[in-house]
């Protein structure tokens, strides 16, 4: 009843009224993520968006319902100030990462990398920048089982072929004059360097997947379906994001 009442304050634009109640359900039901994210909409309502960040950061720390998690780390975003940026542009954390990661690689040709090593440091300011989104990451898996076997299948696709039909790189379909030549931007001495390598597998198994999907799922996809991003469930989708 309570938490109902704190609701309705919070839909009249009551924000003392609905932090008072939300303030005094936490204090007797720690544990439960509803009220704290409850608290820190009013909190966010009223202006004080670290008081909203600290909230709704504990709701998530106690594993609410998937569906109450994309809400919180949605209105986490537009809590969070970063320098002198207060997050009126929501669809930063989404774009930034990638941004910074694609601008790292059209850059890499010119780093002077000493003993063919690429800089270790080259990879610290896109990791920083993710850093930046670290509040809509979750460690959470909706489906783990499935998830598991599509990147299997995933990996079968990506290797079967080098397998089954050995020198299909090389197929004038794929290196001509309009896609390019095959070529790889590891210099030869870094082939057989366990760091240059560690650092390249770490990159396209941890940060382009994380950045990939913060940018296209996160971002894109429900931009197309509205400019207003954030009404639109993650996940969904529409014909001309496939245009």
């Amino acid at each position: 009843m309570a938490d109902t009442l704190g609701w309705i304050y919070i839909r009249k634009n009551l924000s003392d009224n609905a932090i008072r109640i939300f303030r005094e359900l936490t204090a007797k039901h720690r544990d439960n993520p509803v009220y704290h994210y409850h608290l820190g909409m009013a909190l966010y309502q009223k202006g004080d968006r670290g008081g909203a960040k600290q909230s709704l950061q504990t709701a998530l720390s106690l594993r609410p319902a998937k569906d109450d998690e994309v809400k919180i780390r949605e209105l986490l975003t537009r809590s969070v100030r970063i320098g002198r940026f207060s997050m009126r542009h929501p669809a930063l954390p989404w774009v930034l990462p990638f941004a910074v990661f694609m601008l790292l690689l059209a850059a890499a040709p010119n780093w002077a990398c000493p003993r063919g090593r690429p800089d270790p440091a080259a990879c610290d300011p896109c990791t920083r920048v993710l850093i930046f989104s670290r509040h809509l990451l979750s460690a959470r898996f909706a489906s783990f089982l499935p998830s598991v076997l599509v990147g299997v299948g995933v990996f079968v696709l990506w290797v079967a072929p080098d397998l089954l039909f050995a020198g299909w790189r090389s197929h004038w379909l794929f290196q001509n004059a309009i896609v390019g030549t095959l070529e790889s931007t590891l210099p030869p001495e870094a082939r057989s360097d366990w760091l240059a390598l560690s650092l390249r597998i770490a990159r396209a198994a941890l940060l382009v997947p994380i950045v990939e999907e913060l940018f296209w799922r996160g971002w894109l996809m429900r931009w197309i379906i509205n400019p207003d991003f954030e009404k639109v469930p993650l996940g969904a989708y529409a014909h001309a994001s496939f245009g």
